[in-house]
């Protein structure tokens, strides 16, 4: 039982929701099987690490029934059923979160049952309820879509013969949910298409988008309609993106979104600026640096209240590509500790050590790089970058090539790389090798040679694509051309 479903479950609550799952069990309206509740309280007399070896069947079972014979499938059902009673409990949980549904759900009720004087008074505390709760989001639209029904069921109930406006208000609000719950699945959809090459097909998106072009003035007005169908202009990759208006639209209308849905927006939008930086566009460095400022200010980025470590190595990198040294240091010290604890110190030492390699102190870099724990793939690469920009800039062009050849081994071999992110690598690991052999041979070889190697050096730095920390190769052979 010590890795069964329910005490993984358990596990995972909050001390207040444990509570609350045992008295549900205890609750005779949810349960009336004794068993249950012993097996309950046997259960919680290991809270809240649940580890103890008690916790196996058979001791669970001894302690429970200490006359009667053990029973494997005995005790199988009770873990089973105690299971069953608590995705019964957190799906109410889920329920009691969602006012608004709760009180649909009572007008359904009273309506069954003709009682149509607490009917009404359930309505008006429904609409007083969603003056505070509707956001403007697809979600909501659906929800008023569903009230509206309810509302002109109970009309129909009534048998009068005259006109009621809530079967147009369900009509109208049933067009505006499907046409944004389309276009934020249509975003998503071309989003994964592009990151992981799927082939996830949006039907009749181009009649869709057609018909909510048409009519601008009655769907545009939608906030879950006129952020999706702008954010789907960051996929038209071969138009003038008018990037500024639809961040713009994002940030207008965060406030009809959830924190989770408003994140998803603005990734959106941080996707298309490193799409633009792959494409070496380097104006979209400052783009980059405003939109996370931004997102930093105002707690987007943030997980749990914590900033994801991805996201932190992104900002340092990016702006130390912008040249903008002072500014890392800064946010570096200042943002440690909005890291998650278990991966501040590594997240914290990594990035010092991109900030003292770009900051022209190497052997500090270097050190500092010893202290990283290799937990991820992309740390990894990261590290070995450094230190090969590090032996280029200390002149070690020896160790230089001989770390090149196991980059290259690291990156052929990675199960996890992206196809793009392989390529870029290997490019950048092709023209570094030419830029060290150039620089250890320099002494020992002819002018002719000299001349060859340059040559080779350009052609790749002008035809290969795409190349990572192009803009560092470029600026190395611009020095040795000099």
């Amino acid at each position: 039982m010590l890795d069964s479903k329910i005490i993984s479950i358990l596990r995972k609550l909050n001390s207040r929701e444990r509570n609350r799952f045992r008295e549900y069990v205890h609750s005779s309206f949810f349960n009336k099987h004794k068993g249950l509740v012993k097996l309950c309280d046997y259960i919680f007399e290991y809270s809240p690490s649940f580890q103890h070896e008690h916790l196996a069947q058979k001791s669970a079972f001894e302690a429970i029934f200490p006359d009667e014979k053990y029973s494997e499938q005995h005790i199988y059902t009770l873990v089973s059923n105690l299971l069953e009673l608590m995705n019964a409990f957190l799906s109410q949980l889920e329920f009691e979160e969602n006012q608004m549904e709760q009180k649909r759900y009572s007008l359904f009720a009273l309506r069954k049952r003709q009682e149509s004087k607490q009917w009404h008074s359930v309505k008006k505390q429904y609409e007083i309820i969603s003056l505070k709760k509707l956001k403007k989001d697809a979600a909501s639209i659906l929800e008023s879509k569903m009230f509206h029904d309810e509302l002109n069921a109970e009309f129909i109930s009534k048998q009068l013969r005259e006109e009621d406006q809530n079967l147009q208000q369900s009509s109208d609000l049933l067009d505006s949910y499907y046409f944004a719950e389309k276009l934020r699945l249509a975003c998503d959809i071309k989003s994964r298409n592009l990151v992981i090459k799927a082939n996830y097909n949006s039907f009749e998106l181009d009649s869709i988008i057609e018909i909510i072009d048409r009519n601008y003035d009655k769907f545009m007005r939608i906030p879950a309609i006129e952020v999706y169908r702008n954010i789907l202009h960051f996929f038209d990759e071969d138009k003038d993106i008018a990037y500024d208006k639809i961040l713009n639209t994002i940030k207008s209308n965060i406030s009809y979104f959830s924190e989770a849905e408003i994140k998803t927006q603005f990734d959106y939008a941080i996707n298309f600026v490193i799409r633009m930086l792959n494409k070496g566009e380097a104006k979209w460095y400052r783009e980059f640096l405003e939109l996370h400022r931004y997102l930093l200010k105002n707690e987007i980025l943030l997980s749990d209240g914590k900033l994801p470590e991805w996201d932190f190595k992104n900002i340092v990198t990016v702006a130390l590509r912008a040249n903008e040294t002072d500014w890392v240091e800064a946010f570096i010290n200042e943002y440690k500790n909005w890291l998650p604890e278990n991966v501040r110190e590594n997240a914290y030492v990594y990035n010092m050590a991109a900030f003292c390699m770009e900051a022209g102190r190497y052997r500090e870099s270097m050190q500092l790089l010893q202290k990283v724990d290799f937990t991820d793939e992309s740390y990894q690469l990261g590290a070995k970058i450094i230190l090969l920009k590090s032996y280029y800039e200390l002149g070690e062009y020896e160790a230089g090539i001989n770390l090149i050849r196991t980059f290259k081994r690291l990156v052929e071999r990675s199960k996890t790389l992206s196809a793009f992110r392989q390529k870029s690598n290997l490019n950048m690991l092709k023209v570094a090798a030419r830029l060290f052999k150039f620089q250890f041979e320099f002494e020992y070889v002819g002018t002719a040679k000299i001349r060859r190697i340059k040559k080779l050096i350009k052609t790749d730095l002008d035809t290969l694509e795409p190349v990572a920390n192009h803009e560092w190769l470029s600026e190395k052979f611009a020095e040795i051309c000099n």
